[in-house]
């Protein structure tokens, strides 16, 4: 989906929150309890340690059925990036989703793995919503 030299990070402080090898898919979509809007999302393997903190596990009905989620938040800024498939009926397709995470893609921006000649920081190029 995304190179893997190329970074996923907060889109408020830049700080890194993945890599884009850990892209598993770019056809998620999100909606927030508080927000009708539907938004894009990635569903992502893992993301960097550290760089992220997990809110309480909440049950959400989602199309995929009854799952329990939890919030992820960025480590350095405090900005809620999407979601952590937690538990569920992890039946049938559904099973591949179990720990990973779904990313907001408005909430990041994409960036080179090294600072370039003009110093820019890895997110620092463009955003991807």
């Amino acid at each position: 989906v995304w190179p893997s030299e190329r970074l996923i990070a907060c889109v408020k402080c830049h700080q890194t929150v993945c890599e884009g090898a850990a892209v598993l898919s770019n056809e998620h979509v999100w909606r927030r309890e508080c927000d009708t809007s539907v938004q894009n999302a990635f569903l992502v393997n893992s993301l960097t340690a550290g760089a992220f903190t997990l809110g309480p596990s909440r049950m959400e009905t989602l199309a995929q059925g009854n799952m329990a989620v939890s919030a992820v938040f960025c480590a350095a800024c405090g900005a809620e990036l999407g979601w952590k498939f937690v538990e569920g009926d992890w039946e049938g397709w559904n099973r591949h989703q179990r720990g990973r995470f779904g990313l907001v893609v408005l909430a990041l921006e994409l960036g080179a793995a090294a600072e370039d000649e003009t110093g820019k920081k890895p997110g620092s190029e463009f955003r991807l919503g």
